[in-house]
């Protein structure tokens, strides 16, 4: 049987002396350089954003696509109305099988592919969305996938309008 006296075994006491305030101080190291690595990755983010190139514009092209058995042509604006770091605001506007106008808002981001460095974009709202490489300055090549009641999809080059 093992008689609670009060006092603490001479083992216990040099955890509580020794082991465990060295302990607390490594994970204070670990932890304060942790912390420190989190401002730089918050940096590097932004310079990322600060690296993209202006997307601001209207940019244009023509296309076809397979539209049940048929196939249509026609073309569209891709819009980018507001640039924010790497978050995007616009609109598509395209003219539909019957000749009308038709718009739609998106949203989207930007970001440099660390492998390769190239640009890459996302423009989307519900049903759809455009996955875009920026080809140069005045170029964008984008697909589009359509995935809800009526699937499709296309590739066009995009030319920034003047």
């Amino acid at each position: 049987m093992f008689c609670d006296t009060g006092e603490m075994p001479a083992r216990s006491a040099l955890h509580t002396r020794y082991v465990l305030p060295l302990l607390a101080a490594a994970c204070v190291t670990v932890f304060s350089a942790c912390a420190a690595d989190a401002p730089d990755a918050a940096n590097q983010a932004v310079d990322a954003a600060a690296a993209l190139p202006n997307l601001l514009g209207t940019w244009t092209g023509e296309y076809e696509f397979p539209y049940g058995d048929t196939v249509i042509k026609t073309s569209l604006d891709l819009v980018i109305e507001r640039q924010e770091g790497s978050n995007l605001f616009g609109y598509e506007t395209f003219v539909n099988g019957e000749g009308e106008t038709i718009r739609y808002d998106l949203v989207g981001t930007a970001n440099i592919d660390p492998v390769d460095g190239e640009v890459e974009v996302v423009m989307a709202t519900t049903g759809f969305f455009f996955d875009i490489e920026v080809v140069d300055a005045e170029r964008l090549s984008a697909r589009f996938v359509r995935t809800d009641d009526k699937p499709t999809t296309f590739v066009v080059e995009l030319r920034k309008k003047a």
